[in-house]
């Protein structure tokens, strides 16, 4: 069986052999029936981390006087000093021997005193020197405690009092309650405060925090100025903080500030009726816009809170009308003593003076040259121009009865200048006043009458715009 045999001679190849018992370097400390033994605290040979034969490192059983040592853990009077255990001594700041304190009593000179809070002796029920236990010292951050209370930092763990922080559950270091406050985070309403600055709602009355509120004197919750701003709190006046627009009480926040309203901020604002428009400042309204008074619109007709179309019969003047309800175009003419600018605008369709009157006073004065020879120019003498015939219609070619007037109603006079021909005189130059024509177009035209009947051709017309003055 070779494989058999070879797996025997790999295991023994595993053993350490040593020779007859007898220790040799590297064989472990102790020989045994040709093997090497793992070391151990009571095999009378020093191995392991022993500092002397079965005594010391992690042996339970430790060494007495004069046997080897690393610390005076090591040894059983609990001093070592050059690798050795020393013997008790009434100085070596131990408690050892058959001392009942720390270097006092037994056999050492010195009386042992009561154990005391000052002594500078870790003695009696303290965690540490001086502190801790029934001390009223509590211990500093890295000395011995027991338990929260023998630490100042009300932090114990593994024995050790522990430097405060902001997660270990207790009230310690500048906080103002558990975790919270101080150097930590702000404390929730009803925790512990000194100042406004503890508490999260920025509110610290009778030294606990309360809850925020839109009338505490701080910009808390979701404020974005004092007590204004936010979801919960009235709007802000203009020149305070905000976010958005609806924190502001005119609707306008602009660079984080609450903006003075005006009437080109796009937004329905101050005393506006509609957006930019309405009110005491704005220009008015157009129609279909918000109102509260007729003076908000354009049409001066707020009906509903809502300005309305001009019309004829809503009782205001508005659109092109010239007064209430009437002029314009669109309107019935007004009646006298109604303002218009037109006569279009009046219902006499007279407008005088800027007033309607069923009167129209005006002057259209009409001018000629009277004639002083015959069609075959031969002269007209002294008598034989009787007078006129004057015409005028408001249709160009229609005219009505004709208006006879003499050489004195026609008020001709002499121009100086000679007539056509000249060798029958100067030519004569005569003239009518039509007074209050209708205001209109109006068309006119003169003859000439001789003292035998006879009546001149009519000559071509001319035309006034006549209006009322």
């Amino acid at each position: 069986m070779p494989h058999g045999l070879r797996l025997v001679t790999l295991i023994a190849l595993l053993l350490p052999a040593c020779g007859g018992g007898v220790i040799a370097p590297g064989d472990g400390g102790l020989c045994l029936n040709g093997k090497c033994q793992t070391a151990g605290c009571a095999d009378g040979v020093q191995n392991g981390d022993e500092t002397d034969v079965d005594c010391g490192g992690s042996c339970l059983a430790l060494c007495a006087e004069g046997r080897g040592c690393r610390d005076g853990a090591d040894c059983v009077t609990g001093i070592c000093r050059a690798e050795t255990c020393q013997a008790p001594a009434c100085d070596d700041g131990l408690r050892n021997g058959d001392e009942t304190g720390v270097d006092c009593g037994g056999s050492c000179p010195r009386p042992c005193q009561p154990p005391s809070c000052t002594d500078g002796v870790k003695n009696g029920a303290e965690t540490d020197v001086d502190c801790g236990g029934t001390c009223p010292s509590r211990c500093a951050d890295g000395r011995g405690c027991a338990g929260p209370a023998d630490c100042a930092s009300g932090v114990c763990r593994g024995a050790v009092c522990q430097v405060p922080s902001c997660t270990d559950g207790v009230t310690n270091g500048g906080e103002t309650d558990v975790d919270c406050g101080g150097l930590c985070a702000s404390c929730a309403d009803g925790q512990r405060c000194t100042g406004a600055a503890d508490c999260a709602s920025g509110i610290c009355t009778s030294a606990t925090c309360v809850p925020a509120s839109c009338a505490d004197g701080a910009q808390n919750g979701d404020e974005t100025d004092v007590d204004c701003g936010g979801a919960t709190c009235a709007p802000c006046g203009d020149g305070r903080s905000c976010l958005l627009d609806w924190d502001c009480l005119n609707g306008v926040c602009e660079g984080f500030t609450c903006q003075t309203p005006t009437c080109a901020d796009l937004r329905r604002n101050g005393l506006e009726s509609d957006v930019d428009c309405g009110g005491p400042a704005c220009p008015p309204c157009g129609d279909g816009q918000g109102c509260f008074l007729a003076a908000d619109c354009q049409s001066g007709v707020c009906v509903g809170d809502l300005c309305e179309a001009a019309t004829c019969l809503d009782g205001v003047q508005n659109g092109l009308e010239t007064a209430v309800d009437c002029g314009g175009g669109t309107c019935p003419g007004c009646p006298d003593g109604s303002p218009c600018g037109a006569p279009g605008d009046c219902a006499s369709a007279q407008c005088a003076g800027g007033l309607c009157t069923s009167t129209c006073h005006n002057t259209s004065t009409l001018s000629w040259n009277a004639p002083t020879a015959y069609t075959d120019n031969s002269c007209m003498l002294p008598g034989e121009l009787e007078g006129f015939n004057v015409y005028h219609g408001i249709a160009s070619g229609t005219y009505g009865p004709a208006q006879h007037l003499t050489l004195t109603e026609a008020g001709c006079t002499d121009t100086g200048t000679p007539g056509d021909p000249p060798a029958c005189g100067n030519t004569l130059l005569c003239a009518y006043t039509f007074v209050d024509l209708a205001p209109g177009t109006w068309y006119f035209t003169v003859t000439a009458l001789s003292s035998a009947g006879m009546e001149s051709a009519i000559p071509p017309e001319v035309s006034k715009v006549v209006t009322c003055q």
